[in-house]
């Protein structure tokens, strides 16, 4: 009997990213029927059952498939699997047919890569060569261990060292570690621009770093794909970077909506809470809608990660966006309720002043009002004051006024338990910090932290050296200064009263860079030191007994008085070794006031200059 091959159907668009039918590399299996007659002259029973396969529906054809395939959950072209399906492709000529569009142009709940050729785990055998491992500490080092060892090649951001490793494992950029994840995926999420730029300059023998962004972030996966991570890993100095390295190298593809389907609408979200406008038509321009991405199963849109944003994309968004600032999630939230739960007054006042901040005045609603009372941050007063009615001749009932008083006890008594718990776990300090906040008043509080009382030891330092100061984990949206003053006991520091201690500032870093608001800040890097900050202290000083007053204020909010949250913490220090200066300093309550200039300051506009609070730095 003659086989007539059949054609299939199948529609020209098709959710896969590498994008139209002509971009495939096709894949070819001869058809060899005699490969699979028995000496008896008859096809073997194994053999008719799966020529019955090709009878199915191509849907559920191909979903058998994929559990052939993908069964194991990790593909070499050596697994048996691949070969289960090569020997699938020689039943019939229907079933050959069905297996060569299966690997063209399957979209698969795993993945098939671009060329099923690409699909390769990286060899494990540590070869003869042991002793020549470049940076040159790898006697002990191990091709088993190269997750860990490209772990730290990717941190360090070593071209010269991917390269090394290229060449000695005998791969190019376009593969992966045996986890999966591709070299492009490591690069991106570990910020290692230097990497992407020499995988740019040296594509691989399949495809080009573009191509390699374009495609899934581990083989076993569709999503997400190496330039998707860019959402939940990137910040928008990294995206300015990275659109600067691949933008025109993208743009060259001429493939727009394969471009615009590397992004799910998750990973648009994510880019909504940072990136900046003329990033947006960047990508705009590449095929990507930012500001009209919608996320079926949350029922989150570009809004709500907007939210997070400041005000300058706001703007933006109000003028392209087709989505709705009104819109509830899953989760029951609107873009104003989950700006008021970050303590985000900015946005809350965007809100007020484009008409989308009005609220029921109905007794027992839970709504953005309710919210904002429940804060507790040095922010909520502000944020219950911009939402309450404020027009002439309005009021709310007395009944509601009661009921959100009710609100407001009831999250204090919570805020209690939360603290008693915090302290419990042993996380009291990280607590404090991310949860309270101290406005700039004439306070006690304000010199080292609310309720701050005095340390019964003090730590050995010598003058002229240097303090390693630890921090817990610091959000990366509290931009500002990081200020350090030394203030003379003159005695006892654990029984001194630090109202009169008198503080000379040491050391101070503000605004590094403000060519895209809100810029880049003393705090980003101390984030990008693993959350530490080196302080010297100063050679001259006389030996005697110190405390130092460490602090962050966060600016996030500063563009109205009361908005800025300091974060000083006091260490009690013996100097040794010093000279004979005893600096004139600053009472603690009077280091700055509300209406100084780089306290009272709107960091989500261009700033030409930015004035560091407190008195002039000690010279020595």
């Amino acid at each position: 009997m003659e086989y007539t091959p059949v054609d299939i159907d199948l529609p020209d668009e098709y959710d896969f990213k590498y994008g139209p039918m002509e971009d495939h590399k096709p894949v070819h299996f001869p058809y060899n029927p005699s490969a699979w007659i028995t000496e008896t002259g008859q096809s073997p029973n194994q053999t008719n059952l799966a020529g019955r396969l090709s009878n199915l529906p191509l849907d559920v054809f191909w979903t058998i498939l994929d559990e052939c395939l993908f069964r194991n959950g990790d593909l070499t072209l050596q697994h048996e699997e691949l070969h289960t399906i090569l020997s699938l492709s020689q039943v019939d000529p229907r079933s050959n047919k069905y297996v060569e569009e299966y690997i063209a142009r399957r979209k698969p709940q795993h993945f098939l890569r671009r060329e099923v050729g690409e699909i390769e785990t990286l060899p494990y055998n540590e070869g003869d060569n042991g002793e020549s491992w470049y940076p040159g500490d790898a006697l002990d080092f191990h091709m088993n261990d190269i997750d860990d060892f490209l772990g730290r090649v990717f941190q360090v951001d070593c071209p010269s060292c991917f390269a090394y490793l290229l060449n000695h494992c005998e791969v190019d950029i376009g593969n992966c570690i045996k986890s999966g994840w591709s070299f492009a995926a490591l690069a991106i999420i570990n910020k290692s621009v230097k990497i992407l730029e020499y995988m740019l300059n040296h594509p691989g023998s399949f495809h080009s770093l573009s191509i390699l962004l374009l495609g899934p972030a581990n083989i076993n996966f569709p999503r997400p794909t190496s330039l998707g991570l860019l959402g939940k890993f990137g910040n928008k100095e990294y995206l300015e970077q990275i659109l600067d390295l691949v933008g025109d190298s993208l743009a060259n593809l001429r493939l727009p909506s394969v471009i615009a389907g590397a992004f799910t609408a998750d990973d648009l979200l994510w880019l909504c809470s940072y990136i900046t406008p003329n990033q947006a038509r960047r990508l705009q321009a590449l095929g990507v809608s930012v500001t009209d991405a919608h996320e079926s199963e949350t029922k989150s849109n570009s809004w709500h990660g907007a939210a997070l944003n400041g005000e300058e994309f706001l703007d933006y968004m109000k003028l392209t966006s087709r989505m709705s600032p009104l819109e509830i999630n899953k989760n029951g939230d609107t873009p104003l309720s989950l700006a008021l739960s970050e303590g985000r007054l900015d946005v809350v006042k965007w809100f007020k002043r484009n008409g989308l901040a009005e609220v029921s005045q109905e007794y027992g609603i839970v709504n953005e009002i309710t919210l904002a009372m429940q804060q507790n941050s040095g922010e909520s007063t502000c944020m219950v004051e911009e939402l309450l009615p404020s027009e002439p001749g309005t009021y709310i009932s007395s009944i509601r006024a009661a009921e959100l008083l009710h609100r407001m006890v009831l999250s204090l008594q919570m805020e209690e338990q939360e603290v008693r718990q915090a302290a419990e776990d042993m996380d009291y300090d990280f607590w404090r910090l991310m949860s309270e906040s101290i406005a700039i008043k004439k306070s006690p509080n304000i010199i080292c932290h609310r309720n701050g009382t005095n340390a019964a030891l003090s730590a050995t330092v010598t003058a002229g050296s240097k303090i390693e100061i630890q921090w817990t984990t610091w959000p990366d949206s509290h931009h500002g200064p990081v200020i350090t003053y030394l203030a003379s006991c003159n005695g006892d520091c654990s029984t001194v009263d630090k109202t009169t201690l008198k503080f000379f500032k040491i050391d101070a870093v503000g605004l590094i860079d403000d060519t895209t608001p809100p810029g880049t800040w003393a705090t980003d890097q101390l984030i990008a030191a693993g959350n530490r900050w080196t302080v010297t202290i100063p050679s001259s000083i006389a030996s005697g007994n110190y405390v130092m007053r460490h602090e962050i204020i966060a600016l996030h909010s500063a563009g109205q008085k009361d908005g800025a949250q300091n974060y000083p913490q006091c260490l009690n220090l013996e100097v040794t070794g010093g000279g004979s200066a005893a600096p004139e300093g600053t009472l603690g309550e009077a280091l700055y006031t509300d209406s100084d200039p780089g306290i009272l300051v709107n960091i989500y506009t261009a700033l030409s200059s930015y004035t560091i609070p407190g008195p002039a730095l000690y010279s020595s």
